[in-house]
């Protein structure tokens, strides 16, 4: 079994993941029993923590956060997905963001 973890900096953009999905089929090829996980994009981790601080101290500021996250992973779906297969994977990111929206708002 090969397990292969990205996140950070090489999945900052769009271009960053185009390379770390052929990494992914080149390792496909070699090893049927691959497990694939993918973690925040650089920085998110980061944004995530200030928009709740933000929201914790009750600063409606957080919102520019959430607008913001939302904006670089619909903006990461336009360039990488086809039209056709957009829409489940942006209702997919919508669904989560809405969740952390929230989860925010009950902070």
């Amino acid at each position: 079994m090969l397990v292969m973890k990205f996140g950070g900096s090489s999945v900052r953009s769009s271009a960053r993941i185009r390379h770390v999905l052929d990494l992914v089929v080149k390792a496909r090829k070699r090893d049927r029993n691959l497990v694939v996980v993918f973690s925040a994009y650089q920085g998110v981790t980061d944004q995530l923590i200030a928009t709740s601080k933000l929201a914790a101290a009750g600063d409606k500021k957080y919102l520019i956060g959430l607008r913001s996250l939302r904006k670089r992973h619909m903006d990461t779906l336009a360039e990488l997905v086809p039209l056709r297969q957009r829409r489940s994977s942006a209702e997919f990111v919508r669904d989560r963001l809405a969740d952390l929206t929230d989860v925010l708002h009950g902070v």
